[in-house]
């Protein structure tokens, strides 16, 4: 068998609507470019460990799990909380618990806010309308100084009250529930029924979305902000593969196992007649 064609290899070709493959055979990039499609900007972790933004059709190479890098693809998804770094801004409640600007955030900004918690059963919440989906609701936090828990919240009727370990490194924390009820809040603090170590923290970039897992962050200034999906396609025809061999490869991990949705990758001959598939459908692949 020839040379492989490979995804960046540690080392990414990108432009506006397209990702050019790597080949082994000859250690450079070949000339079939994955078309690209997403017409919205989108946030990615790049190779620096910031979070940068992407721009309408450009791949994002992601290096959160990897210091090889990795092409993102995610779903349309839409943040619906309208303000998800500046906790002073309605509809946010009791903003005088709130210091902003005052830490280096994800994105290497100096925008990151202090919350300060102290006072018994303090608290800052964001009213929210709900549908009766899935619901995931996520936001980066650090300490201070050392680490210890932290009190992250929902509420639809019932208070549903969760801790979580902060370092004084960022990092991203989430909670996916059910509401069963139309309206609501998601918070932070009120600690009631819990014992937290900490009651103040940096927290930056809050997120909504109706999805059973974070997706990558969606800023928002005042509306809700909807990412589209990136959709990657061709690569390639009959013109560069051979018809009697081949190899079909891919590292891949599914967010959630637990919903009834299907998630795979294919190669045919534009038909459905000729097609391979690799499925993962819950806890089965096939």
């Amino acid at each position: 068998m020839g040379a492989s064609l490979k995804l960046g290899n540690n080392i990414w070709a990108t432009k506006e609507g397209s990702l050019l493959s790597y080949n082994d055979g000859n250690d450079k990039y070949s000339p079939l470019p994955f078309t690209v499609a997403r017409n919205s900007n989108a946030t990615y972790v790049g190779r620096n460990g910031l979070l940068q933004t992407a721009l309408p059709n450009v791949p994002r190479i992601d290096f959160s799990d990897s210091a090889d890098g990795a092409l993102l693809t995610e779903p349309q998804s839409t943040n619906l909380i309208t303000y998800s770094e500046d906790y002073l801004n309605s509809p946010w409640s009791n903003p005088g618990f709130v210091t902003p600007n005052v830490a280096i955030s994800p994105d290497g900004s100096s925008n990151a806010s202090l919350l300060d918690l102290s006072t018994a059963n303090s608290y800052i919440s964001y009213p929210v309308t709900f549908n009766a989906v899935e619901q995931t609701y996520s936001l980066y936090l650090k300490s201070a100084t050392v680490d210890g828990t932290f009190t992250i919240n929902w509420f639809d009727g019932t208070h549903h009250r969760e801790l979580v370990n902060l370092t004084t490194s960022w990092k991203r924390f989430d909670i996916v529930f059910t509401p069963t009820a139309t309206s609501g809040f998601v918070y932070l603090g009120d600690s009631r029924g819990l014992s937290p170590t900490l009651d103040t923290a940096y927290a930056w970039g809050a997120q909504l979305e109706e999805i059973s897992y974070a997706t990558s962050y969606i800023k928002t200034e005042g509306t809700t902000i909807t990412r589209i999906a990136d959709v990657v396609t061709d690569a390639g025809d009959v013109t560069t593969f051979n018809s009697s061999e081949g190899v079909l490869y891919a590292e891949i991990a599914t967010f959630d196992d637990t919903d009834n949705s299907f998630r795979h990758i294919s190669l045919s001959d534009g038909s459905t007649d000729n097609v391979v598939k690799l499925v993962f459908y819950q806890n089965n692949v096939f």
